[in-house]
């Protein structure tokens, strides 16, 4: 474009001066399409608006599709655009992500892909790149938005087998030989009324029936507030197989946290780790707390979050749970099961907390840990594959090992 007009003054003057009739029909022709790619195509790309569709969460093996909206607000047609949206490598999409169209006068057009959705994440999408010019070549540009979206790849769950959490109960808690904790909505039958009693606890049409106050009996039963903490230092990983385990880490995370809140129990999550969406900080620790929107929360968490150097996930204990009530459980995850930091967990066990350490590297010995680790109060646990879990899970439940120790 830039030499197409020293070009033309000197094509007009050679036809000037031999006075050639085509040599002028040249000169407007070609001035004619430079000022029409000048000013006309140059007008339409500027004016030219697209609208991005699509999710913001997904699952693990869907095929979200994201549409753009591309639209030509003037009447000048636009003979070719080039569409090339960025995506991330992980999603599997940038092969769909680029179109080569043209675009009438006025008109819009649907852009659409898929994104395969194979690996757990916080992804972005965007910006469009968006190049286009005239037919022959003389303007081409380059346009690329601000407009970015985000869609978070929540981690995997493993299905279970043989766990039956299904509850009803309007307060979900678990049976319990300590007489102390009980449910009002489990009712377990009536006796005769004893000074002492609550007025509260008396059945009142029946007492009416019979003539003397009968009192309702209600079975024992506990809530299970949990808390995970998720070890994703770097440093404490095996320097080869970091990656591959910090995944089936987080998965692990997310299965526990999904089962007990299947269940109606209470979770809580502290990750040491970090959080893209907090520029690179630590995610924002959850209280434990029940419920389907609490619970999601905790899995978008364990979507974003990444394992980078950091400081000792036994010093960062300490801080970790001193806002946690007396009597949560502490889910512990972590690479490892060293002296330090089994000396870290029982100080906590002695703060009022109970206290499962899962160790999702695998260890050639791990009886000897489990001793030591019960000597100090503690239960550990060697999941470091799948197939251990289920097998771990299907023995009891999740719910049991987590309450063992609490009913003991």
């Amino acid at each position: 474009m830039r030499h197409l007009l020293p070009f033309l003054v000197v094509f007009l003057l050679v036809a000037v001066l031999l006075r050639l009739d085509f040599a002028f029909y040249g000169v407007y022709v070609l001035g004619g399409l430079w000022v029409l790619a000048r000013i006309g195509y140059r007008r339409s790309l500027e004016r030219l608006t697209w609208e991005r569709c699509g999710p913001s969460h997904a699952f693990l093996g869907d095929r979200p599709a994201v549409d753009i909206v591309v639209a030509n607000r003037t009447r000048l047609p636009l003979p070719w655009l080039r569409l090339a949206d960025t995506v991330p490598p992980a999603l599997f999409g940038a092969a769909e992500a680029r179109q080569v169209i043209t675009l009438a006068g006025r008109e819009r057009y649907r852009f659409r892909y898929h994104l395969d959705c194979r690996r757990r994440g916080y992804y972005t999408l965007g910006p469009l790149q968006i190049d286009g010019g005239d037919p022959l070549g003389l303007l081409e540009m380059n346009r690329q938005g601000q407009d970015v979206a985000h869609l978070t790849v929540y981690p995997r769950i493993v299905p279970l087998g043989g766990v039956a959490l299904e509850s009803r109960q309007p307060l979900a808690g678990l049976p319990t030989r300590r007489p102390i904790f009980e449910d009002p909505a489990r009712l377990a039958g009536v006796r005769p009324y004893r000074s002492g009693d609550s007025i509260r606890r008396i059945h009142w049409k029946l007492s009416a029936h019979v003539g003397e106050l009968q009192v309702k009996k209600v079975q024992p039963a506990i809530g299970l507030a949990s808390v995970i903490l998720l070890n994703l230092n770097r440093d404490e990983y095996h320097p080869r197989t970091w990656d591959g385990v910090s995944e089936w880490g987080i998965t692990l995370a997310a299965t526990l946290a999904y089962y007990l809140g299947r269940a109606g129990q209470a979770v809580g999550l502290r990750v040491h780790g970090l959080d893209p969406l907090h520029e690179g900080r630590p995610p924002q620790p959850l209280p434990p707390r029940a419920g389907s929107a609490h619970l999601m929360q905790v899995l978008e968490i364990l979507a974003r979050v990444a394992a980078a150097p950091l400081p000792s996930f036994a010093a960062w204990l300490t801080t970790a749970t001193t806002d946690l009530p007396w009597g949560v459980n502490l889910l512990v995850i972590s690479p490892h099961a060293e002296a330090t930091l089994l000396a870290a967990l029982h100080q906590q066990h002695r703060r009022g907390f109970e206290v499962v350490l899962f160790a999702v590297e695998p260890y050639q010995h791990f009886a000897v840990v489990q001793g030591r680790a019960r000597q100090l109060g503690l239960s550990a646990y060697n999941l470091a594959r799948e197939y251990e879990l289920r097998q771990w899970s299907q023995q009891a439940g999740i719910l049991t090992h987590v309450a063992h120790r609490f009913q003991r």
